[in-house]
């Protein structure tokens, strides 16, 4: 959970450093040779450092608590792509609300959650703070469903249900 928002940021990153490299061996025209040198070596620098910490990003998020821990009943969270992106658990989409949080529209999402857990099924909850507002809050989420925490990341959480 902590890092999957970082991910995305490191191929336009390579990218844009092909296209600055392109770029100043051309504007250096006579003294290619030397150039070329010292920007490759510092692309070499560059990939060393990069390639190890964009594998241990996406190790950390898709190794976290959730693909070490599976809770072997169903998951849901308000990022169900993004659960089965980072672990490769299948996720349902958790509890939500209308937009406008109107009680007239509001879907009746924790019914079939509490029916599942009171006939035995394990679930657990994965809540990411940065959700379309149409999502429970994570505070919401824990006062309508007996859940306890089971871990915290800076972008969000992995419940329990009771």
């Amino acid at each position: 959970l902590n890092h999957r928002l970082m991910a995305p940021l490191y191929p336009p990153l390579v990218v844009l450093t092909t296209l600055a490299t392109d770029r100043a061996l051309s504007a250096a025209g006579g003294e290619r040779g030397a150039l070329r040198r010292v920007l490759v070596g510092a692309a070499a620098v560059w990939l060393s450092l990069t390639v190890p910490l964009t594998a241990q990003v996406l190790g950390e998020a898709a190794a976290g608590h959730l693909r070490n821990d599976p809770p072997g009943g169903a998951v849901y969270s308000n990022d169900a792509p993004g659960v089965y992106h980072l672990t490769g658990i299948p996720a349902r989409w958790g509890p939500r609300r209308h937009v406008y949080n109107s009680p007239q529209t509001i879907p009746d999402d924790i019914t079939p959650i509490r029916e599942a857990r009171a006939e035995g099924a394990a679930i657990a909850l994965v809540w990411f703070r940065h959700v379309p507002p149409y999502f429970m809050a994570a505070t919401e989420l824990e006062s309508r469903l007996d859940v306890e925490p089971v871990a915290r990341a800076a972008d969000g959480m992995l419940y329990r249900m009771r």
